[in-house]
């Protein structure tokens, strides 16, 4: 059975897997910027802005834009508490 109670209403944290594999908060959080980065910021990003509310994520393999890049996009903004991001997006 699923439990349809989220971890807003019950406080819950979930447990980092990285930190119990012995890797620091500093190397966690200097990776998921450098993630960030990567991806939307970088030479070799895959995120554009093509107007100033629109932004896209390009499918790298067939040089358009998929449901699913953006829905992936949208996710990442939405857990780097980006809401700038996550409207072009949208």
């Amino acid at each position: 059975m699923i439990n349809s109670t989220s971890s807003y209403t019950t406080g819950k944290k979930y447990t980092n897997i990285f930190l119990n594999f012995g890797y620091s908060y500093a190397d966690i959080e200097a990776r998921l910027t450098h993630i960030w980065r990567h991806i939307f910021e970088g030479p070799f990003k895959i995120y554009f802005e093509i107007s100033p509310n629109m932004a896209y994520i390009e499918d790298v393999g067939n040089h358009d834009v998929r449901t699913e890049g953006m829905s992936y996009g949208m996710m990442l903004a939405v857990q780097y508490n980006r809401k700038d991001v996550f409207d072009r997006l949208w």
